[in-house]
């Protein structure tokens, strides 16, 4: 099987997340705390005319559009979340997404490279595969990981609906 990193397509523009972080506990954004978190989360977005609604959001948080959330669900049901609704008062536009509670997987290789913050990757990330254990989006532990790690069948699946401004670059396996 293959894995990729799925991040923002940097040609696409997301909508901007500009307050109500307030609402939210970066440390309850696990499996064991997520249930801290209020059901529904409204955070504000600032948008402009080149602002298109992503597949994805990758800062300051992962969230995940309404169909893009429907696929991930289906390969990992019992997956918990939160609905992020996002407003632009300013223009009087919103959406939906949603905050995937997603696992920690230590896969990471002992051959890979990391910088000395361990925040990034010095080259390709190298993954364990047997570590992965059939999971199809998971983070990787170990690291400061913001971009979740998708399996090949996930991607299909999503790049099948015409999803915008998924950005998916490879992983090495071991």
């Amino acid at each position: 099987m293959k894995y990729f990193i799925m991040d923002l397509n940097p040609l696409y523009k997301a909508p901007n997340i500009v307050s109500g972080f307030n609402e939210i506990n970066k440390r309850d954004i696990t499996l064991t705390r997520w249930r801290a978190l209020k059901k529904r989360i409204l955070l504000y977005m600032e948008t402009d005319e080149n602002t298109v609604q992503t597949g994805l959001i990758t800062s300051p948080l992962l969230l995940f559009e309404d169909e893009v959330f429907k696929i991930v669900s289906k390969y990992d049901p019992k997956m918990p979340s939160r609905q992020v609704p996002l407003l632009d008062a300013e223009r009087r536009i919103s959406c939906l997404y949603y905050l995937p509670i997603l696992p920690r997987v230590d896969c990471i290789s002992p051959k890979c490279e990391l910088s000395n913050a361990r925040t990034k990757f010095v080259c390709t990330p190298i993954l364990k595969l047997n570590k992965i254990r059939g999971n199809h989006i998971f983070w990787l532990d170990g690291i400061d990981s913001d971009l979740p790690i998708i399996s090949l069948e996930l991607a299909e699946s999503i790049l099948k609906r015409d999803v915008m401004g998924i950005k998916l670059t490879p992983v090495e396996l071991e």
